[in-house]
């Protein structure tokens, strides 16, 4: 399943170059032009012209005094003229603009007799006089000023308002979240093509600034034109050659433990030093741009090669060790543009990324569990853009990606994964605590999904008055995933004495005592390859309707197609129907407040993941089989459903826990289960829903009012509520009866496994299954925000942007892997949501210097994310004071569950409610100093950033998967809060960049 990079790329340029679509996104400019008492300019003659492109159009203002001009290139930036008899000839310079963007100008001329010429502004107004899109912009100037760590544009979103540091599900999630929401479900897109992988989502393509023009931030109220998300959109404009030959190289350095701070749990050596660990990076690259031919042909490539050196922390009361991990990145862009005539523009943009990351260890998994993950992508884009006439054109895109993803390649090769923990007696490492993973990562996964896009927008206008647009986008994605769990075995054990085992910095399989208690021993007995396709097909249709000079409404309707909404039903979900409404009225005669408000429904695409667990862990052993029969009899699936599109022939994990458990590496191997892989013991097992599933959805409404205080000084106030609908979360089919019903919650003692398998209504049955686990779309969440932003344009040296959001989100499901804790309960499941956070108050700015000296800053300051208590960091591991530790399977007596170490939903005693604590906030300071030195035409740029200044220890609000944060503390409300990890110490990273 390795990719042939060169062999697709190559025979799909041959294939599409003659076409040679147009890959840079266009955008629309539009406004009214006005006299010095307010009144319609109509007849007046304006021009746009972008000299580093040679692209000119010219338009009259109607009977209203409004113009427009239409499929505009973003590369370079624009100047409007406006010229009339008796009036001052009016310019605007330097308008940049974004993909799929529609700017709004209002272009008052000022009496006066001569020619002489007056510049209106040399920047464009910043308020929104186009509709209510509730949306951030950061510019190419905010791109290469901003303290960034490793390039990532990702990381520089944080400082947005509505946007903040995602508290993710794996690892290598998405790092933003948009809305307080999961970070999963942001929409990324690239010149406005998908540049998201379906498997989970975020990035193929992980968009370093070397590339990109500018990014905005979609939160709320956007148009009808993008969906796929009921949360926020990432649209990044990428750069584009232009009649001017430049180019850049680059050197950057992260020295690591040389001089960052150390990091707040490093472990200590045997003088109770800390253990000076660090991050080091080094990073190469160049970008070039100019012209093939003049006004017609331009070009534009980017390289940037990253390797770093993590020095990861193995610290467990058994181990304590600094090992060091070595990830690399290898990231080519290159694009065409061309201008055929006035009419047509096309060009041809590829993107390719090859990722590896290295897992050597770190946390309790010590380095013989080792592996190398593996993330390649490869996108395609092709764009056309027609001007059919003065008031119709169109802009046709397609787009071939692939995204291999290998989870972990073992490092060591083939052998048992043992997770260890200490004795249940505190003999010297504490009761019950996690000593350290060795062996094996535990499981495969690797996966190629390959996917097709293709999509055509019509924009026309009707009149002075309407500008229908209207659009279908199609994407098809293809998945193959060889996965399973380990064929040579995991095994959970736990020392009988902790005499036994000495203290080290770290150890192996073969360290540990042959005579350990099995708590547990499972083992895949069918390795498997499957997959499936996922089609999404959208239409919209939309009218921006200018009332008055005044006011604009904009009338959208979209309609979204998902085919994974099927599942196991014999339909689709076919009634995605989206309407988007909104207004914008010039609020003040002087031009310069506006209000705006909107309404839409935004439809969410379903994760393919969903389709590939119910693939994945399914079965059609006989045993099975007869407990669905056995729960469509007692009406819990429908009694007309088709058991064999509910199932599969998966994966098969043998699992064995408590008393059936074997002895230490005395495991029945896959082989020898293969044969009886229908009286195996049971497990869960999924279905596909029978009922099918439906695309999550939210009600949006946002109402706000934007100032223009000055030129460069723009602010902004806006309310924004999202109700969430259909979220998708984890159901039990046979889920046991609830706890309260038990004689153990009179005492609050664990319920034995045996009481909650005796209730379950189609049993616990060898060769079938425990839970039976279906995804469904029955959760909901609701989000209030309150977004305040004042920004100020680069001007009198100086640029800044302070965003203030105050907020809360709740939910009954944080992510696809959450259930209940108990037997589907999710009325006690209601809380806060995992990325919520009541207030972010973020600064960046930049002051530059005459001399050529540039002082930037970030400054982030959140409050706390919330506590979920929790009976213990594991379900499989029993609370102190449990008299039957061996036969412990959680608190409410469920058994292992799928899922519980990606949600981190863990059992909580009863009562105690969900994320109903806080940890303490966050507060970090960047700073950047750069300095440039010109020699004529180049200039070189030395700079440092330094990342947390005042090396601020926080518990909360950093980028990090949910299972490694402080999140989940062990015990109830107002016990003490134990931490276990910190966002980063103070770090430093040095950079020299020439420019020609």
């Amino acid at each position: 399943m390795k990719m042939t990079f060169l062999k697709y790329f190559a025979v799909f340029s041959l294939w599409l170059f003659p076409l040679c679509l147009h890959a840079q996104g266009t955008a629309i400019v539009e406004g009214v032009v006005r006299d010095s008492r307010g009144e319609a300019i109509a007849g007046l003659t304006l021009t746009l012209t972008n000299v580093k492109t040679g692209i000119t159009q010219s338009t009259v203002s109607g009977a209203d005094g409004t113009f427009r001009f239409v499929s505009l290139p973003t590369a370079g930036s624009y100047t409007l003229q406006a010229q009339a008899s008796g009036f001052k000839k009016a310019i605007i310079t330097d308008i940049v603009l974004r993909a799929d963007e529609r700017r709004f100008i209002t272009l008052d001329l000022k009496d006066y007799a001569s020619d002489e010429v007056t510049v209106v502004a040399d920047f464009a107004p910043q308020i929104n006089r186009s509709d209510a899109e509730v949306s951030s912009y950061v510019s190419e100037f905010q791109i290469q000023t901003i303290p960034t760590d490793g390039r990532k544009i990702s990381n520089q979103l944080y400082f947005l308002p509505g946007v903040a540091p995602a508290t993710g599900y794996f690892p290598e999630a998405p790092n933003v979240s948009i809305n307080g929401q999961n970070s999963l479900y942001t929409n990324y897109l690239i010149d406005g093509f998908d540049n998201n992988e379906r498997f989970l989502g975020g990035q193929k393509f992980d968009v370093p600034i070397g590339i990109a023009q500018n990014v905005a931030v979609l939160t709320n109220s956007y148009s009808a034109a993008f969906g796929r998300t009921a949360n926020g959109i990432v649209n990044i404009t990428t750069k584009s050659g232009t009649n001017e030959f430049k180019g850049e190289v680059f050197y950057y350095s992260r020295p690591g433990a040389i001089i960052d701070a150390p990091n707040a749990f490093s472990p200590l050596d045997e003088n109770g030093n800390p253990i000076r660990n660090g991050f080091n990076r080094n990073q190469v690259g160049l970008s070039l741009s100019g012209p093939i031919v003049l006004n017609q042909t331009f070009f534009f490539f980017n390289t940037e090669l990253t390797q770093d050196g993590i020095d990861n922390i193995i610290r467990t009361p058994a181990a304590n060790a600094v090992v060091r991990s070595q990830n690399y990145s290898y990231l080519f862009t290159g694009k065409i543009d061309h201008k055929w005539n006035s009419a047509h523009q096309t060009s041809l943009r590829a993107n390719v990324g090859i990722v590896g990351l290295d897992n050597a260890g770190g946390g309790a998994v010590q380095p013989s569990a080792g592996s190398i993950q593996d993330r390649n992508a490869l996108l395609l884009a092709t764009k056309h853009t027609w001007i059919i006439t003065p008031r119709l054109f169109s802009e046709t895109r397609v787009q071939y990606s692939q995204f291999y993803w290998n989870y972990a390649r073992p490092k060591e090769g083939a052998q048992p994964q043992v997770v260890l923990f200490s004795d249940t007696l505190d003999g010297g490492f504490g009761k019950n605590e996690l000593l350290g993973i060795v062996g094996h990562p535990g499981f495969t996964f690797d996966q190629l999904e390959q996917t097709w896009q293709a999509a055509t927008t019509f924009t026309t206008v009707i009149d002075d008055k309407h500008t229908l647009r209207a659009g279908i986008d199609l994407l098809s994605s293809t998945h193959r995933l060889f996965g399973g769990g380990n064929p040579s075995g995991n095994y959970t054990v736990r020392l009988r004495n902790d005499a036994q085992f000495a203290r080290r910095s770290t150890f192996s399989l073969a360290d540990i005592p042959r005579d350990v208690e099995v708590l547990s021993y499972s083992v895949e007995v069918r390795p498997e390859s499957f997959g499936a396709n996922q089609t999404l097909l959208a239409l919209f249709v939309e009218d921006s309707y200018n009332v008055s000079p005044r006011l604009t409404l904009n009338l959208g309707l979209r309609w979204d197609f998902d085919n994974l909404s099927r599942a196991g039903s014999n339909t689709y979900d076919w009634n995605n129907l989206a309407p988007r409404l909104s207004f914008n009225w010039l609020a003040t005669e002087d031009g310069l407040t506006v209000i705006r408000g909107g309404y839409g429904i935004f439809y969410e695409r379903i994760l393919y993941a969903i389709q590939s667990d119910a693939l994945q862990f399914s079965s059609r052993s006989p045993a099975f089989l007869q407990q669905l029969r056995l729960l469509q009899q007692r009406g819990i699936i429908p009694a007309d459903a088709d058991l064999d599109a509910l199932t599969f022939d998966g994966n098969v994990t043998a699992t064995f826990i408590g008393r059936d458990a074997p002895e230490f590496l005395r495991g029945k191997t896959a082989d020898e289960l293969r044969a009886n892989v229908n009286t195996l013991p049971p497990r869960e097992l999924r279905i596909q829903n029978p009922n099918g599933l439906q695309n999550p959805f939210s009600h949006q409404f946002s109402l706000g009012v934007q100032r223009q205080l000055t030129n460069d000084l723009m602010l902004s106030l806006d309310g924004v509520i999202l109700l969430g609908q259909n979220l998708v979360r984890l159901r039990d089919l046979n889920a046991p009866t609830p706890y309260a019903t038990t004689p153990f919650a009179a005492t609050a003692s664990p319920r034995p496994i045996s009481d909650a398998d005796a209730s379950r209504p189609a049993g616990v049955v060898v060769g079938g299954a425990r839970q039976i686990t279906v995804s469904e779309t029955e959760g909901r969440s609701e989000y209030y925000g309150i977004l305040l932003t004042l920004k100020k344009a680069f001007s009198n040296n100086y640029a800044f942007q302070l965003a203030y959001t105050l907020s809360w989100n709740l939910n009954n499901t944080d992510d696809i892997n959450f259930r209940a804790m108990d037997a589907n309960e999710f009325q006690n499941e209601w809380g806060f949501a995992v990325n919520d956070r009541r207030h972010v108050l973020a600064l960046t700015g930049a002051y530059r210097f005459d001399f050529g000296t540039t002082l930037s800053l970030n400054l982030l300051l959140q409050s706390g994310q919330p506590i979920n208590r929790t009976v213990a960091l594991s379900n499989a591991v029993a609370p102190p004071g449990v008299s039957n530790a061996q036969d412990y399977a959680g608190f409410y007596g469920h058994g292992p569950q799928y899922g519980d170490g990606f949600a981190g939903n863990l059992d909580r005693y009863p009562g105690v409610p969900r994320n109903g604590e806080r940890l303490p906030g966050f507060a970090q300071l960047d700073l950047s100093v750069s300095h440039l030195i010109s020699f004529g035409d180049v200039g070189v740029e030395l700079r440092a950033d330094i990342f947390n200044v005042f090396n601020a220890i926080n518990y909360s609000g950093y980028f990090a998967n949910a299972t490694q944060t402080n999140r989940a503390q062990v015990g109830r409300p107002g016990d003490p809060i134990q931490y276990r990890s910190a966002g980063i110490p103070t770090q430093y990273q040095f950079s020299a960049r020439m420019v020609f």
